[in-house]
């Protein structure tokens, strides 16, 4: 795409599919915004099957007078070709200096776009995060996401799977260019921690707002992080450990065996307890070689789980799979005995 002559200053990239409840807020958040550099919207159809397009030209028709200095792109696909190609669509078709990228379940603070601009501008900074919300039906609850620390402890943290969401992070569009980083297409779970990788490890200027600026919605039953987890979402989970494995060894980036062990056993634990019967055994026997991290990773993951998660965790993590299914036997009698109850 030839660069313009007067490019906008951010470049705000909407992926859309199945959000019709929400996204009309969304496209709200962005058009109510009140940074008075020039900006683009582009919001990319997936061909999504319901009425989000509709709700999308509804509000932008009866906002029309919000869309002074913001150009507006709508990209329709021909097919569907699922979220890591939506997202990639809007990064191609992108002439900001900056680009945020927002889920469109999702909304912004009024002021998101103007403080962090003002932060990038002020410092030079090829990434500018921020603290955000996570919003359930009857609260908020403040979650910080501070990315200002030395990029060895970064890239360590985001190795694991800490600060990987794209979306409250605006991103200086040359970063992307000059490094070739954009969304693996082909995973669509789990795809966002290989961006952010990528990111964080060519940024030459990382900086944080510690405000709350993005509301991320819990409650969305057809996001596919609240779908139930299919053999794809696995596959998925296995494609992002290999890319970040290749990352670091094409980019000679050592120091971090326990941070990708951890993503490891973990991994190998979610595909383990949503896999087939049948299944459990072939993941139970990937990747050796993070085996000898079981005991520190246990420690650490405690601090997040239930004893019951733990446990059943520990099991499967020492091949113990009669146990491990005796575990999984337990849950499903008690979620059966709670559905019957209510």
């Amino acid at each position: 795409m030839l660069e313009k002559l007067n490019p906008p200053k951010i470049s705000v990239l909407i992926p859309v599919y199945n959000v019709e409840k929400y996204v009309g807020r969304c496209i709200l958040s962005v058009l109510n915004q009140t940074i008075q550099e020039s900006m683009e919207i582009i919001i990319v159809n997936d061909c999504t099957p319901d009425n989000s397009m509709r709700v999308i030209n509804e509000v932008i028709h009866s906002s029309s007078n919000t869309l002074n200095g913001k150009e507006l792109k709508i990209i329709n696909h021909e097919t569907n070709r699922g979220i890591a190609f939506t997202k990639n669509t809007a990064l191609n078709h992108a002439t900001g200096e900056y680009i945020l990228q927002i889920d469109s379940d999702d909304y912004m603070e009024t002021d998101m776009l103007e403080k962090m601009y003002a932060k990038a501008i002020a410092t030079d900074a090829d990434i500018v995060g921020c603290d955000l919300w996570r919003v359930y039906m009857d609260k908020k609850v403040y979650e910080k996401d501070d990315i200002l620390k030395n990029k060895v402890e970064l890239l360590g943290e985001v190795i694991k799977t800490q600060h990987a969401a794209r979306w409250n992070k605006l991103i200086k569009r040359e970063l992307l260019k000059e490094n070739t980083i954009e969304i693996v297409e082909g995973l669509d779970y789990g795809e966002d921690s290989i961006f952010m990788i990528q990111c964080f490890y060519f940024a030459n200027k990382i900086e944080y707002i510690p405000q709350a600026f993005y509301n991320y919605v819990q409650y969305n039953d057809l996001s596919i992080c609240h779908l139930p987890v299919s053999e794809k979402n696995l596959s998925n989970f296995i494609g992002v450990i290999d890319f970040t494995t290749k990352f670091l060894e094409n980019n000679n980036i050592i120091g971090y065996d326990y941070e990708l062990a951890y993503k490891q056993l973990k991994t190998k634990f979610t595909c383990m307890k949503n896999a087939t019967k049948q299944l459990r055994m072939q993941y139970s026997e990937m990747y050796p070689e993070a085996n000898r991290y079981k005991y520190r990773f246990l420690k650490e993951w405690k601090k997040e789980v239930s004893i019951y998660q733990l446990l059943t965790c520990y099991f499967a993590l020492s091949g113990n799979l009669c146990l491990f299914n005796a575990m999984l036997q337990l849950r499903y009698g008690l979620e059966s005995i709670r559905r019957k109850k209510y």
